[in-house]
């Protein structure tokens, strides 16, 4: 009957030691989840603003070509 219980108890010791361990392993996993997500957020944000500049550098080019078009057309 002692040995059993002894038993129990190191099967139980050995429980809550992998249960901690898992909960280190998703909090760590959390942790490397956000990292990268935050990661991944940042750089879609740099390339829709650099999108978005070379946009509006294309748009103002076409108005200035336009503008110019429309006045060399009044001066014929």
């Amino acid at each position: 009957m002692t040995h059993e219980l002894h038993q129990i108890d190191a099967t139980a010791r050995l429980h809550d030691q992998a249960r901690r361990r898992a909960e280190e392993l998703r909090q760590e996993a959390m942790v490397d989840l956000w990292r990268d997500l935050d990661h991944a957020l940042v750089s879609a944000a740099n390339h829709a603003a650099r999108s978005a500049r070379r946009w509006e550098q294309r748009l103002q080019r076409h108005w200035r070509l336009r503008q110019a078009a429309l006045v060399a057309s009044a001066d014929s």
